[in-house]
Order: structure tokens, then C-alpha cells, then sequence
């Protein structure tokens, strides 16, 4: 049988099988021109644009695809994914530029580059100003780019495949007017900035690429952060979302047909604005929280403060939350269990959750990546009974959770193993026999992770 005769349909399936396996991949295109279109729509599925700032370019640093897409113009329509990180590079060749730390964007190739990409088919279109902390505020990013990079990111907005845009670093109101392509199913805002002169750009934005004022049907919202300058801004991120969303502002956010939300907070915040945000979201079908503990203990915090009301969500049927217990060698404070009880003793009753995840970071990683003991008092106090029967007897309540079909529940050491996995399978061990209700009626399922740095865990 030749390779001539093979059906297509048969040939997509077998390189779909190798998606994760790039070396393989590689392989496979050498075999037949066939081969080569399948294999190449997975290779060049991704394309990133970044450049380290330290790194000094010895002339444009899109020279190197510019060269590859003109040897092979086919990779050009292959990109599903754009992902863009204007950060400064030094440019040490061209002696016409004056100071010679030059914005990634402003680069002349970059257009150029983009002659040579078909952007119609990209679904996923990411864009962050990597050397943030080097703007100073009124800095206006989106009008200091130059007409034609402009231009080559508006052509990626009109994508007609385009789903989902990600902003990192970038002002909430750039991110919200990004979204004006009627494709745009999810947006992530990724530790946005509030000192630059955000307006200016808003409308700059919506005047350069014609997406004029709209309220935007999104079905995917997702807030995300770590760090403290995110944390500090995430009430003025949600005032802004809540805002827009019940004023006649340009350009919102229709939280109404919102289906699936994602937030990171602090442990230590109230929920109150947080419970607002959720409110509004009548479609609300998945949640996923993220939350965060730092060392020091709250004296004023109550349980209260981090409890909120399902009964305004009663089409959600997914609710996934992911915290700490332990930070290095202490007791994470507030307990994120606790945390949890707290919010499942307030669902009403006949409420159609059916998804329960639940993701405890057990952290005894110390400075320096030193993994830290894993004690036998470790186990016991985060092996406490009550919490944990508590827990199953909630979710135990038929009358509560009807539509009930899984409780899943991961314990992760962080990026730690060796001697950690094994007090973490005791700990797995003692926390399944706390759980007799669940267990007994097979919806409990307790999983042991060594985490992985960069990957996404949870529904969103």
C-alpha cells in the first residue's frame, strides 16, 4: 500500500496521536508532503514573540521567522495561537536610534513579519508589556505604537476564529476594548496595571481599530495574579468590571451571559465585592477560586468574611477551588478547608452543583527550592477529624447536592517529591477514612500530585 493511497482522514489521526511528542513530529514531516501539512499545523500551532531584555539583537530580532517563513511560506497559515511580550531589547547595530533600548513593537520587522502570517485562523491572541515596571505613569502603551503595528494587531482582532484574548501587564480598559470582534468568547486579565493612562488608550483603541462601543457576550472571565501589586488593584479590577457593567460606558463587559469565572484572591480579603462580581453573573455555570495565604495571622479575620451566597448562582453546577494549607512548615492561616466548609454549608438546598474540585496545596518548600521535613505532627493536625467529617457530611446531604457526582480532592506537595509524597500518601490515607459518607457512595476522588510549574489545574 502506498502512501498515495492512504486516506487523509487517516493520516490526520496518526500525527493527532503524536500532538505532545515535537521530536517525533519532526520525523513524521520528512516522510511525505502529506505527512509534512499535518505535522507542520502541530509544530507551528504556537507562536511566541519575546525577547530578553538583557539580550542585545545584532539587528532585528524577527529576522530569524521573517527567514523561516519565506523558506516554507505554508508555516505561515499554521499559527492558532499568537502570543506577543513587547519588552525592550538593546539594539547595538543600528546607530540611527538614539537610545538604543528599543520597545519589541516598535521594531520596523515586526510588521513586516506579520506580511508573511495569515491571521485569520488564529483563536488565541495573548499580548503583556513584559518590562512593566519600567513605565512610568500617564504612559499611554497603545498610543506610543507605531501606525503599523497597529494595524498588524487589529488584523489579528478581525480574525474570524478568534475566541480568546489574554492581557498580561496591561490596563483593564486596554484588555475590555481588545474584545470587540464578535468571536471573542473568553478574556483573562492577567496582574493588570492602573497608573498608566488607560483611558486615553481606551478610546484610542476603539478609534484605530473600528470596534466602537459594544457591551461584550462573554462566556469566559478570568482575573489572575500573584503577586502583591495585583492583589492591591484586584478591588479596583472588579469595581471597574461591576461599573461598566451596570452604566452606559463605551465599551463592557455583559456580565449576565457569563457562564464561567475565575478569580485569584487573597485568603485574607472579604468576599463581599467578590460575591457582587459573582452575582451579577445570572448564567454562572462554573467557578474557580484561587486563593493565597501569606505568613502573618489575621487577628481580624472571621469566617464570615470569606463566605458567599450561592443561592444567587443557581445554575452553578462546577465550583472548583484551589489554596494552601501550609506555608514552609506552618499552618496556613486562614485554613483554606475551613475556607471551603464554610461556602458549601451555604449552598441552598436542591442546588444542581454536580462538581466538586478541591486542590491543597501542601507547601515544604523553604527558600531556596530547600525541601523542608515532613513531620508527624504535620499529619496530624492537617489530618484533624472534624474538618474533614464535616466536610462529608455536607456533601453527603442529598437534599442539599441532588445532582451530586463527584467530590475530587488533590493533595500536592508544590513542585516538591521525594519524602514529601510519602507523609502526603498517609496524609491521602487518614483523609479517605475521615470520609466514610462520600467514599461509601463512590464520589469521592482523592488524588496525590507533585505539581508542575506552569501548568493549569482546574475547569478554566
Amino acid at each position: 500500500m502506498s502512501l498515495s493511497t492512504i486516506p487523509q482522514e487517516l493520516i490526520q489521526r496518526i500525527i493527532q496521536q503524536l500532538a505532545s511528542d515535537k521530536h517525533t513530529l519532526k520525523t513524521a514531516s520528512l516522510v511525505s508532503p502529506s505527512f509534512r501539512e499535518w505535522c507542520q499545523e502541530l509544530l507551528f500551532a504556537h507562536l511566541t514573540l519575546t525577547l530578553k531584555p538583557q539580550e542585545p539583537s545584532r539587528g532585528s530580532p524577527f529576522q530569524n521567522i521573517i527567514d523561516r517563513l519565506e523558506a516554507s511560506p505554508t508555516i505561515g497559515a499554521c499559527f492558532k495561537s499568537i502570543r506577543i511580550e513587547d519588552s525592550l531589547y538593546r539594539n547595538t547595530q543600528d546607530a540611527l536610534v538614539n537610545d538604543p533600548w528599543v520597545w519589541l513593537l516598535h521594531d520596523k520587522n515586526f510588521p513586516r513579519a506579520f506580511d508573511l502570517i495569515r491571521t485569520e485562523s488564529t483563536q488565541k491572541f495573548s499580548l503583556a508589556v513584559v518590562n512593566f515596571s519600567m513605565l512610568n505613569s500617564g504612559y499611554s502603551w497603545w498610543c506610543s505604537l507605531p501606525r503599523r503595528a497597529k494595524a498588524v494587531i487589529a488584523r489579528i482582532l478581525q480574525s474570524p476564529s478568534l475566541v480568546h484574548i489574554e492581557t498580561t501587564y496591561l490596563p483593564p480598559q486596554v484588555a475590555i476594548s481588545l474584545c470587540w470582534g464578535n468571536s471573542v468568547k473568553r478574556l483573562d486579565i492577567n496582574t493588570p496595571r492602573f497608573d498608566m493612562a488607560s483611558s486615553k488608550d481606551e478610546l484610542a483603541i476603539m478609534e484605530d481599530t473600528g470596534g466602537g462601543s459594544r457591551r461584550l457576550q462573554l462566556e469566559t472571565l478570568a482575573f489572575s495574579g500573584e503577586s502583591e501589586r495585583y492583589f492591591e488593584g484586584l478591588e479596583t479590577l472588579i469595581n471597574y468590571i461591576l461599573d461598566g457593567n451596570r452604566s452606559s460606558r463605551a465599551c463592557a463587559v455583559n456580565l449576565k451571559v457569563v457562564k464561567k469565572l475565575k478569580v485569584s484572591i487573597p485568603a485574607v480579603q472579604e468576599y463581599r465585592l467578590f460575591e457582587k462580581l459573582v452575582s451579577e453573573c445570572h448564567s454562572l455555570e462554573v467557578l474557580a477560586m484561587d486563593t493565597y495565604c501569606s505568613f502573618s495571622d489575621p487577628q481580624s479575620w472571621t469566617t464570615e468574611m470569606q463566605t458567599i451566597n450561592f443561592a444567587k448562582c443557581p445554575s452553578l453546577r462546577t465550583l472548583f477551588i484551589r489554596g494552601p494549607r501550609t506555608l514552609e512548615e506552618r499552618v496556613a492561616r486562614p485554613d483554606i478547608l475551613q475556607i471551603v466548609i464554610n461556602n458549601l454549608r451555604g449552598m441552598p438546598a436542591a442546588n444542581v452543583i454536580e462538581d466538586v474540585h478541591l486542590f491543597f496545596r501542601c507547601i515544604f518548600v523553604g527558600w531556596g527550592r530547600r525541601e523542608l521535613a515532613f513531620k508527624g505532627d504535620h499529619i496530624d493536625t492537617l489530618c484533624q477529624p472534624r474538618p474533614w467529617s464535616t466536610l462529608d457530611e455536607i456533601l453527603s446531604d442529598k437534599v442539599r447536592f441532588p445532582m451530586l457526582r463527584r467530590v475530587k480532592i488533590d493533595l500536592t506537595a508544590g513542585v516538591a517529591a521525594g519524602r514529601l509524597v510519602q507523609g502526603l500518601d498517609e496524609m491521602r490515607r487518614r483523609t479517605e477514612e475521615l470520609m466514610p459518607n462520600l467514599k461509601g457512595r463512590g464520589l469521592l476522588e482523592l488524588n496525590l500530585l507533585v505539581e508542575v510549574e506552569g501548568v493549569e489545574y482546574g475547569p478554566i
